[in-house]
C-alpha cells in the first residue's frame, strides 16, 4: 500500500503531493485500526472515513485534502474505483459539512517594499548578531522565491543566487533572479 501512494504521488508540485500523501496515509492508517481495506478505494470506507473526520471534529479541510487526493491518486494509478465515488453526493455533503466547522481566516497583508527593504539591509548589517541576519535573509529568500516557511526549510541544495544576465545565458536552471532594490 505504501507503494501505491507513493506512486499516487510522485509527479507534481512538492507542497500538494505532501499534502496528498499525508491525506492517504492518515485514511490507510485510520482503515487498518477499524479493520478495513484501504485500497482500492470503496464507498462505504469512504464513507465511514468522512463521518469518523467529523465525529471526531478533524480539522476542517482534512475531509476535501482526503477527497482531492483520493480523486488525485484516481486519476494518476488509472485505479477501477472512478472518480464518481469522490464526487457522490453523499460524499460531497460530508466535505461541506466539515467545511462549514472551518471559522473565517482573514489573509495575512502582504510585506511593503521598506518591511523587504529593512530586511535586505538587516542581512548586510554586520553590527547586527549573525543569527538575526540569518533569518532575515532566510525570511526575503522566502519572499524572493515565493516559498512557504515549511517549503523553504526543505531545500536540500544551496541556492545559488545570479546577475539577470547570468540567468538569461543559463536559460533559467532554477536559480532565483535579483534586482536591484536599493541596497
Amino acid at each position: 500500500d505504501h507503494e501505491l501512494i507513493l506512486q499516487a504521488t510522485f509527479p507534481g508540485a512538492a507542497a500538494t503531493l505532501r499534502r496528498h500523501h499525508g491525506a492517504l496515509c492518515l485514511y490507510k492508517v485510520w482503515s487498518e485500526a477499524e479493520g478495513r481495506q484501504a485500497f482500492p478505494f470503496s464507498e462505504n470506507t469512504t464513507v465511514a472515513y468522512l463521518l469518523f473526520l467529523q465525529r471526531t471534529l478533524a480539522p476542517p479541510h482534512r475531509a476535501e485534502t482526503f477527497q482531492k487526493a483520493g480523486k488525485f491518486a484516481t486519476v494518476k494509478l488509472g485505479l477501477h474505483t472512478g472518480l464518481r465515488m469522490f464526487q457522490d453526493s453523499l460524499v460531497t455533503g460530508l466535505v461541506t459539512t466539515n467545511l462549514q466547522r472551518k471559522g473565517l481566516v482573514k489573509e495575512a497583508v502582504p510585506y511593503t517594499v521598506q518591511a523587504v527593504t529593512a530586511l535586505e539591509l538587516a542581512v548586510v548589517d554586520e553590527t547586527l548578531q549573525r543569527p538575526l541576519r540569518i533569518i532575515a535573509g532566510f525570511a526575503r529568500f522566502c519572499i524572493g522565491a515565493r516559498l512557504r516557511h515549511g517549503d523553504g526549510t526543505r531545500i536540500a541544495i544551496e541556492p545559488a543566487v545570479l546577475p539577470h544576465s547570468a540567468y538569461v545565458a543559463e536559460k533559467g536552471h532554477a536559480f532565483i533572479e535579483t534586482t536591484a532594490t536599493g541596497v
